[in-house]
């Protein structure tokens, strides 16, 4: 029967579609190079809350990602990394967003990987959406003034150096 085969490689290719989250076209990126961010906040996984008014002032990046999506579990080590050299800035603020997955999910993650990134489990889309619609990881990088002045995602996943001048380049501004 060739039915199994084919329900095996739909259901496959489902849990491995984070980035793109249907045909091309399919969604939309909400928040672009240039526009303020919305007004947000999200429980962060300490219990503390980050908001709108908490990145003001300051150069953020913000992260929306799925522990099962492959391109995230390749950008997330490279935002740890990124996150533990802009630590102590307090002009800096770092912190992932996940969609649509729950606390213990995230945090069994994070303590596998070892990961120190602040984080907000979100178990819908509702705080994504307000970005985009359109596919992750996405990492938004706004200015103090919270304009977004950069965007990454799947199709230009960055490296640290790259994150790492990005960053600067807004600290130095």
């Amino acid at each position: 029967m060739k039915y199994p085969n084919f329900i095996f490689v739909f259901i496959l290719s489902v849990l491995t579609s984070c980035v793109k989250d249907g045909m091309p076209d399919s969604g939309e990126d909400k928040v672009k190079t240039g526009d303020v961010l919305p007004e947000f906040a999200v429980e962060m996984n300490d219990g503390n809350i980050i908001s709108t008014e908490d990145v003001k002032g300051k150069v953020s990046v913000i992260t929306f990602f799925h522990t099962l999506c492959p391109d995230c579990q390749t950008e997330l080590p490279v935002l740890q990394k990124v996150y533990e050299e802009y630590s102590g800035d307090d002009g800096v603020v770092i912190f992932a967003v996940s969609r649509e997955e729950s606390d213990d999910d995230v945090s069994e993650y994070w303590d596998e990987n070892g990961f120190t990134i602040p984080y907000s489990a979100q178990e819908d889309r509702a705080v994504y959406e307000m970005f985009s619609t359109l596919g992750i990881p996405k990492i938004y990088i706004s200015d103090r003034k919270m304009v977004v002045r950069y965007i990454h995602s799947d199709e230009d996943m960055p490296t640290a150096d790259v994150l790492n001048y990005e960053i600067n380049s807004l600290i130095n501004e």
